[in-house]
């Protein structure tokens, strides 16, 4: 599939994920759409689509109508919770991603079962991909870009992109 730029393409790559044999290991049922690990951590990609400003799952502070506010009380909150609960009743985000503690989070995800997950990129080749690349070096890993910001009048709106310090400590 391309790489999804707009809500429904998000949502179509999350249901063949639910769908299909994406892992190619016979058997369709054992892959997650989408994790995260509780409670809300690491669930940014479910949010910023929608505008909602987040940094590694908390609510952050950014420009709503030319004036600085918290993300967290904003109308796009409300849109995107609302997108959640529609997605997590369709089966598309892990049932345990309230409970996931961190070490089952990276066991789904080592495990060869979640189609996609959020990370932060200046430590993911540390963290992720180094061991994933070896256990599957056959598997596809793409980058989603900032998407259009979902329910929004102006389609080339993007979604919050996180100001997470990722510079080197001296």
């Amino acid at each position: 599939m391309d790489v999804p730029r707009t809500e429904e393409e998000f949502y179509r790559v999350l249901e063949a994920f639910k769908n299909q044999d994406a892992n190619g290991n016979g058997d369709p049922n054992d892959e997650i759409p989408t994790t995260g690990r509780g409670p809300g951590r690491w669930w940014d990609h479910l949010f910023t689509p929608y505008g909602v400003a987040m940094v590694e799952g908390f609510p952050s502070w950014d420009s709503y109508d030319g004036k600085l506010q918290y993300s967290a009380v904003q109308p796009e909150m409300k849109k995107a919770l609302a997108a959640l609960k529609k997605s997590f009743d369709q089966g598309l985000i892990d049932p345990e991603v309230l409970v996931n503690t961190s070490s089952v989070w990276n066991g789904k995800i080592y495990g060869d079962m979640v189609g996609v997950f959020f990370h932060m990129p200046f430590n993911i080749w540390q963290e992720r991909l180094t061991y994933l690349y070896r256990d599957f070096p056959e598997a596809e890993w793409v980058w989603l870009p900032p998407m259009v910001v979902f329910g929004a009048e102006d389609k080339w709106s993007l979604g919050y992109v996180s100001n997470k310090n990722t510079g080197e400590y001296i």
